[in-house]
């Protein structure tokens, strides 16, 4: 980074790629799986890379043996990746936080994202960031379908009104200074199992961040399933 960095409010991409998938079955990491014939993880990437912000940054864990070999090769030198991901998504993006806050000034923009969103487009980054204004805010769609409380059993237990209710996307935009001062008070907490996004955490700070509407393109890859539906999405972007 330049010392310009230091000095001048920029807005830095957060790609969270830390983790293993699970739940997405295969032989190697999620991110690293391949859809059209390249890794999740450079799909996203290029993304931010073609988008409105000045720098992409990459957290992956300390002994990840792929990026080097999978990604680097297929993505911009100016990536930075940063080797600091942690035990939980939410240790893994206030460990890069930091690391961020040595190369960047503090008032700058971080669009903290999913390694597992790959359809995010730039004219999406682009949507988010002129909407945002004071605290910050994130990509999220309206609930169209009904929604159901079940009970131990999996029996309806109540039906619940959908009017008001968002589904909470990534990038998520906020200062990187609020936002991490934030996730450090935050894990001084007992239990941090709350922390499913940076937004719940600027909640509980006592902020309220904008909504801004997305699109059902921008899926998160958790399921074998999903790589089919981000492939189908993927065509359609390069259509557009």
């Amino acid at each position: 980074m330049t010392a310009q960095s230091l000095t001048k409010t920029l807005k830095v991409a957060l790609i969270c790629a830390a983790g293993v998938g699970a739940r997405a079955g295969g032989d190697v990491p999620k991110q690293y799986q391949l859809i059209h014939g390249v890794p999740m993880l450079v799909h996203t990437v290029r993304a931010f890379e073609r988008s409105c912000v000045d720098a992409v940054c990459v957290v992956i864990s300390p002994d990840d043996a792929w990026y080097d070999v999978c990604v680097a090769p297929l993505v911009g030198t100016a990536v930075q990746v940063l080797r600091v991901g942690g035990t939980s998504r939410a240790s893994s993006v206030a460990n890069g936080l930091l690391a961020l806050i040595e190369d960047f000034h503090g008032q700058s923009w971080v669009l903290v994202h999913d390694a597992a969103r790959p359809c995010i487009s730039p004219s999406l980054i682009a949507r988010l960031c002129e909407s945002t204004t004071g605290v910050g805010g994130l990509l999220a769609v309206p609930v169209v379908d009904t929604v159901k409380k079940s009970t131990a059993h999996a029996n309806v237990d109540v039906t619940i009104d959908r009017s008001g209710l968002w589904l909470a996307q990534t990038p998520q935009m906020f200062r990187l200074s609020q936002l991490s001062e934030a996730l450090e008070h935050a894990f001084e907490e007992p239990d941090v199992s709350w922390i499913t996004d940076e937004a719940s955490v600027m909640e509980w700070a006592g902020f309220s961040p904008a909504l801004v509407e997305g699109h059902v393109s921008n899926l998160k890859v958790t399921r074998a399933d999903d790589f089919v539906l981000a492939g189908f999405w993927l065509n359609q972007l390069r259509v557009e």
